[in-house]
């Protein structure tokens, strides 16, 4: 989908049916027509485990968010990522 819609923006929840949020980030990021479109990452994972947020930036996402997400932390989000 993002590759016939090319969004500005992704937000992609980690828990998925088929492929998982990891395998999401690194198709859409080591394609040339979706590598700069920004992902926003929303999870419930375990707070505790940071290692996890390090390790899905460092496949290319933009923002980590922890559910439940505040509405302001999103659309701060949005915002710094669009420069809107």
């Amino acid at each position: 989908m993002a590759l016939s819609l090319l969004p500005d923006l992704i937000l992609l929840d980690m828990m998925l049916p088929g492929l998982t949020g990891r395998e999401i980030i690194t198709l859409l990021k080591t394609n040339e027509a979706t590598r700069r479109i920004p992902i926003i990452v929303l999870t419930a994972f375990p707070t505790g485990a940071g290692f996890f947020e390090n390790d899905i930036k460092a496949l290319g996402a933009a923002v980590f968010l922890r559910k439940p997400v505040r509405l302001e932390a999103l659309n701060d989000a949005i915002r710094g990522l669009l420069a809107v």
